[in-house]
């Protein structure tokens, strides 16, 4: 048994694929998700500071910004950033925008993803080689601020795992609520954020049930496509998201499933 992951993945459909699988959708509306995005700005900013101090005497790393590392809102850049290098010369940088928006906007979609997907930020594992433990072990101060993006937007923000199970092919495993755990630890926070007890409590039952709060599904068939006589040529991935059928890219090699990005 192979695989490729764990790893993060940002998806600005995911939301609303999520949201028609599950049939939750606790921010009901663009309105509501920004404002719910502004009233967890402040901690967000919080946990970079934080992050930022507790890399300070870590000697693998420099930070840098325009003020020696910490967070600060760039009005006229519209995010906050911290730019930062290991010594060995890998490097990368930090950021969320100050509105929401910003994150579905299309021109900015791979800024967004180059960031986000970065190990050296949120670093996805495994315990004992079980999906239904995927978590990001990362600094605690930035696996807050990823847990709290997967709340505000389910699906936008996973963390993903492709198993390649013998003789049958690859499935991919995306979890995406945050542990229960981290939501009742957090259960302050999340009803100022969100809104009222209710909506708490549907994330909490959301991340308490596997089916809401994972998602999984093939993604290859290790077979001859000579023997898929289906006949269909949509496929539909795990949150119920129609995709159509391509063989452009296809070999023997993964199987002729025609799902494959070129």
């Amino acid at each position: 048994m192979g695989g490729e992951g764990p790893c993060v993945k940002f998806d600005p459909k995911g939301a609303a694929a999520w949201s028609k699988l599950t049939g939750i959708r606790v921010l009901s509306d663009p309105e509501r998700e920004e404002a719910a995005y502004g009233r967890a700005r402040s901690f967000f900013l919080q946990s970079a500071t934080e992050w930022t101090a507790t890399r300070a005497s870590d000697s693998s790393w420099t930070i840098s910004d325009i003020d020696n590392g910490i967070p600060t809102v760039n009005t006229n850049m519209n995010w906050f950033q911290v730019m930062f290098q290991f010594t060995t010369g890998r490097g990368g940088r930090f950021a969320l925008p100050e509105s929401f928006s910003a994150f579905l906007d299309p021109a900015k979609i791979e800024m967004w993803r180059s960031i986000v997907e970065s190990p050296a930020l949120f670093n996805a594992k495994r315990i004992n080689r079980e999906n239904s433990t995927l978590f990001i072990d990362s600094p605690r101060p930035l696996s807050d601020i990823f847990y709290l993006l997967q709340i505000l937007a389910p699906g936008i923000f996973v963390i993903s795992r492709i198993d390649e199970i013998d003789e049958l092919g690859e499935e991919e495993t995306v979890r995406v609520l945050p542990p229960p755990s981290w939501v009742e630890e957090h259960h302050t926070l999340l009803e100022e954020v969100l809104g009222g007890t209710e909506k708490f409590e549907v994330i909490l039952h959301g991340a308490e049930s596997y089916g809401t709060a994972f998602c999984s599904e093939w993604i290859s068939r290790f077979r001859d496509y000579d023997d898929d006589d289906s006949g269909h040529d949509t496929w539909e991935d795990c949150f119920g998201v129609t995709h159509q059928i391509d063989y452009t890219a296809c070999s023997l090699e993964c199987g002729y499933c025609g799902r494959c990005d070129y």
